[in-house]
């Protein structure tokens, strides 16, 4: 057997994707223009049913390859307010689609419980002082 007809033979197995789709590339950064790793960006089809998602890299860049259509491009990241785009992806073809995050803001709540009996405006009935004496005797040698 010919060593050249094995190698063409697998040209089809190592080819790349002849058709890849419409492909969405993208960098989440924060408010210092930072990249954000592990933010979490998905794309919903406007017509419903299951769309992508995927994380960004270290680098705080994505790809997502979508089908033909509308889609809401959503991105969320702890700590940071969520973001999304509105995009229509062709058959084939490709954007780019950058999110500036910005930080979430703060809820702080704080919840006091007390078992004890008190008013509000006026000062804790303190309790008497306790008067302890005691009397010491040395015995006389």
């Amino acid at each position: 057997m010919d060593g050249s007809v094995f190698a063409l033979s697998l040209l089809p197995l190592v080819s790349p994707d002849p058709d890849p789709g419409f492909v969405v590339t993208g960098m989440v950064l924060d408010p210092t223009g930072a990249p954000v790793a592990v933010a979490v960006v998905s794309a919903a089809p406007d017509a419903g049913g299951e769309g992508a998602s995927v994380k960004t890299g270290a680098d705080g860049r994505f790809v997502l390859k979508l089908d033909p259509g509308g889609y809401t491009v959503k991105v969320s990241a702890p700590g940071f307010a969520g973001g999304s785009h509105r995009i229509v992806a062709a058959g084939q073809g490709s954007t780019s689609l950058d999110f500036a995050l910005s930080l979430s803001k703060l809820r702080e709540t704080v919840s006091v419980e007390s078992t004890g009996d008190y008013s509000v405006g006026a000062s804790p009935a303190r309790p008497a002082p306790r008067h302890r004496s005691a009397t010491c005797r040395n015995p006389s040698p």
